[in-house]
């Protein structure tokens, strides 16, 4: 992780001291999606160190970083998240994404505006807990193996090793609307399984839609 520019430190004799950042970038190394101009305090307690609430704006995007790390001998752990407002799904996020996870985006081809809240916790002797919410605004897909597009998708998804639960409130799709709720199961493996329900309204019956389920329903 990298912490860059000025760097202002405040009660420096005290026993408890307090760092305020004034315009840092920082880069998780296993998310390497770089954060700039982000301000706020880093506080150091008794037994514990409270990191933000650090915040940063950049045109539409909003980025909040929250955080506390103890580190008494009885208690040593961690727990924090940062919420990124306004994510644009871009080639920088694509970038940051582990290989597994681009061969997801690659068969999905997202593009759209996302918000995204990432939390993680563990303790002494506990396992990390890592989980991350997005909320889907306005996104669009282009699966690979589909010819039709999906449009103005609307809805939540929870993120957490190996499946994501999806409930899809809304998506234009074939002249008509869509929604979804279920699982993408399997997610780190080659071939991720999808188990949902779906609700289909107002669809246009065309070759198109027809030619794009395949071959045994189009015969």
């Amino acid at each position: 992780d990298t912490a860059t520019t000025e760097i202002y430190t405040l009660s420096l004799h005290d026993a408890l001291p307090i760092l305020l950042f004034y315009d840092i970038a920082i880069s998780y190394k296993k998310f390497p999606y770089p954060v700039s101009g982000l301000e706020g305090p880093v506080k150091f307690n008794d037994g514990y160190i409270s990191i933000g609430p650090l915040h940063s704006r950049q045109g539409n995007q909003e980025v909040n970083i929250e955080g506390r790390y103890y580190h008494e001998e009885q208690k040593k752990g961690f727990d924090g998240n940062i919420e990124i407002k306004n994510l644009q799904l871009n080639k920088q996020v694509y970038g940051a994404l582990k290989p597994e996870q681009q061969k997801i985006w690659n068969r999905l081809n997202p593009s759209g505006t996302v918000n995204v809240l990432w939390s993680k916790s563990f303790g002494q002797s506990e396992k990390a807990v890592t989980a991350m919410d997005i909320e889907l605004a306005a996104v669009n897909i282009q699966p690979d193996k589909f010819a039709l597009p999906l449009h103005n998708i609307a809805g939540k998804a929870h993120w957490q090793p190996g499946v994501i639960d999806l409930d899809i409130s809304h998506t234009d799709f074939a002249s008509g609307t869509m929604s979804l709720t279920g699982k993408l199961l399997q997610i780190d493996e080659a071939e991720p399984s999808l188990d949902c329900k779906f609700e289909f309204n107002d669809l246009l019956l065309d070759e198109k839609l027809v030619d794009s389920l395949g071959g045994k329903i189009h015969d």
